[in-house]
């Protein structure tokens, strides 16, 4: 049923790991940043949507999340990213995560 949320929400919805490994790619994230699912799997999301310029903040940013959700805050967060054809996006992203289990 997530799966299927994920499949037909009006947002892109982006899953990556501790290491920023993209885990899941939806289908509006397909067709708001320009690359398709097997390209955006198993990659870097620096690599792939992270402006060069703008990567050790969000990586600093990351950290903090990472401890910050750890320890229950919730929030949200503006980002900036770039498209297959380098088009900047901008948009809201809200700070959850939820244990992967094993």
């Amino acid at each position: 049923m997530a799966q299927a949320i994920i499949n037909t929400a009006i947002d892109a919805f982006i899953q990556m790991d501790e290491s920023g490994i993209i885990l899941d790619w939806s289908p509006h994230a397909e067709a708001m940043l320009g690359w398709s699912r097997s390209e955006a799997v198993g990659a870097s999301a620096d690599d792939l949507i992270v402006p060069e310029l703008q990567r050790d903040a969000n990586n600093h940013w990351v950290s903090k999340f990472l401890y910050d959700v750890g320890s229950g805050a919730k929030g949200w967060r503006f980002v900036a990213a770039k498209g297959k054809s380098s088009m900047r996006l901008s948009g809201i992203l809200p700070r959850s995560a939820r244990p992967r289990s094993n």
